[in-house]
């Protein structure tokens, strides 16, 4: 019976250790639920990020394998040899020329300024006038025995041939002049001109040596166009003040001077300048004074005056007498008007509507290749 009763407890022990050893064992794991990765964040010319490991499970990460870089190797090149020209052209040259002579040179013309009637001046129908341009002997000929030629445009009744008077050296600086006459119907007219050598060959302003010297005039009927013949000039001889001090003058820069006074004052309905003697004596005289003691200024070395300037030379409304002087290296008509045109005083004396005639003056100093300029003004 007790055995029995033992028996029984030792059963009943090693059922209930049975159980709690059941009750102490480790839990068997849930089945895991895997989250997929996002797909990775692409960077633009940026570093790439390595991203981490996801762990699932107890599983171990694999590693990917490696991959094996094998260099590149470079692509030869191939060379091309570069076949040997068998036809060599020649170099072009420059045209050439005898020039009168039996030696060849070249013709090469270079424009330099227009001395008289500058493009666009209003001139009289039917009136005569004389164009002149300032150009240089570029080239390594001598031009003797040379023209100008007609070669296109309004002819204006100038001559088919115009001979130049004299011979041009290489790099000489010369006036050249076609007499014209401006037609007798309204509009503008150009004119062109080239130069042809002894033999007859043409050649024109460089580059290229095809350009053309012309002139351009506008030709009305309303009244303002400018006179550019003879003007109306006192009996006064011409001052013999030019020379003194190896000074020179030069007529063609006086008379373009005029022109662009005229066509300033015909564009604003204002008439004419016409030369006077006294006032271009006046004038002669305080240029070359400026020219041999180097200054700029109205007042001369004697201490004379605009007006006692034109007194002194009977002219007898002398009080009215204005002036304006302009001295610079290398002067030109040109840059003589701009300057007095953009100086109020001085605009004022050009376009006064009571001045009706001038004198004008161009003295150079050679020896520092400084051009005067003065212009009187004055009324009857």
């Amino acid at each position: 019976m007790v055995a029995s009763r033992r028996l029984l407890q030792g059963i009943g022990l090693l059922a209930c250790a049975l159980v709690i050893i059941a009750c102490s064992g480790t839990p068997t794991p849930s089945a895991l639920t895997a989250t997929a990765a996002p797909p990775p964040t692409a960077v633009v010319n940026g570093p790439t990020a390595t991203p981490a490991p996801t762990e699932v499970g107890d599983a171990t990460p694999t590693e990917p394998a490696p991959t094996e870089e094998k260099p590149t190797e470079p692509t030869p090149t191939e060379v091309v040899p570069t076949p040997t020209p068998t036809d060599v052209q020649p170099t072009p040259t420059p045209e050439t020329s005898t020039g009168g002579g039996d030696t060849e040179c070249t013709n090469v013309l270079a424009f330099f300024e227009d001395v008289t009637i500058p493009d666009g001046t209003p001139i009289r129908q039917g009136e005569s006038f004389t164009k002149t341009w300032r150009v240089r002997n570029e080239g390594t000929c001598s031009w003797q025995g040379y023209s100008l030629i007609f070669v296109g445009g309004e002819q204006m009744n100038s001559a088919p041939v115009t001979a130049l008077e004299a011979t041009i050296k290489p790099r000489e600086v010369a006036d050249l002049s076609v007499d014209l006459t401006a037609p007798k119907r309204g509009g503008e007219y150009v004119g062109q001109w080239m130069m042809q050598d002894s033999a007859g060959k043409r050649f024109g302003v460089s580059p290229g040596a095809n350009g053309t010297l012309y002139t351009q005039i506008v030709v009305n009927y309303s009244g303002n166009e400018v006179s550019v013949g003879n003007q109306t000039v006192s009996s006064v001889p011409p001052s013999p003040a030019i020379g003194q001090c190896g000074t020179s003058g030069n007529s063609g820069f006086e008379a373009a001077v005029l022109q662009r006074f005229n066509a300033a004052r015909a564009a604003a309905g204002l008439a004419p300048l016409s030369l006077a003697g006294e006032l271009y004596n006046a004038a002669a005289i305080h240029s070359v004074d400026m020219a041999c003691a180097g200054y700029i200024g109205h007042s001369g070395t004697d201490g004379s005056s605009p007006k006692s300037r034109v007194q002194a030379q009977g002219f007898a409304n002398w009080n009215a007498a204005v002036e304006n002087v302009y001295g610079w290296s290398d002067a030109t008509p040109d840059t003589a008007f701009d300057w007095w045109w953009n100086s109020p005083i001085h605009h004022a004396a050009i376009m006064n509507p009571n001045h009706s005639l001038v004198g004008i003056s161009y003295v150079l100093d050679p020896g520092s290749n400084t051009g005067y300029f003065t212009a009187v003004f004055a009324r009857p």
